[in-house]
């Protein structure tokens, strides 16, 4: 783990984090500046610079699989009438995936502005988070899915 990684901090608890889902190999958080209501970043706890340095393509497959309950939670959920999920290596140097739900209202083309992002309000991310909270597993126990409505860390 990295000291100075945002996301090395947010895996450990150590920053403030809406998680959504977590279990030995990545965390599930939403983005504090998303590009649509209810962004979630999923991030690898081992740090590592981006998804194609990754030892393992299994830990890779893995954030796909976690992406896909992600997406569909998203769906069923916020009403994302579809959703993107892709890699954008960048500032942060860390492996991770991006899950952008996306409505009819957004305006965006098919692949949506990184760039337009804004900041959320804590009610907003609690109610999101809440919403979309999954069970995962974590050192082998179930890490139950549970409604939580304040940020962790």
């Amino acid at each position: 783990m990295s000291k100075k990684c945002i996301f090395c901090q947010i895996v450990k608890g150590e920053t403030k984090a809406w998680k959504i889902y977590e279990d030995d190999l990545c965390v599930a958080f939403l983005d504090v500046f998303p590009v649509t209501e209810g962004h979630v970043i999923i991030a690898t706890r081992e740090h590592v610079e981006d998804v194609f340095s990754l030892k393992e393509e299994k830990t890779y497959m893995h954030l796909m699989k976690v992406a896909r309950k992600v997406a569909l939670a998203m769906k069923q959920h916020l009403g994302a009438e579809f959703v993107n999920i892709m890699t954008a290596s960048g500032v942060i140097k860390h492996a991770f995936i991006h899950v952008v739900p996306r409505y009819d209202y957004d305006l965006m083309e098919a692949v949506p502005d990184m760039e337009n992002k804004r900041a959320v309000d804590e009610d907003t991310m609690a109610d999101l988070a809440k919403k979309l909270k999954l069970s995962g597993t974590k050192g082998g126990k179930k890490v139950a899915e549970s409604r939580s409505e304040r940020p962790t860390g």
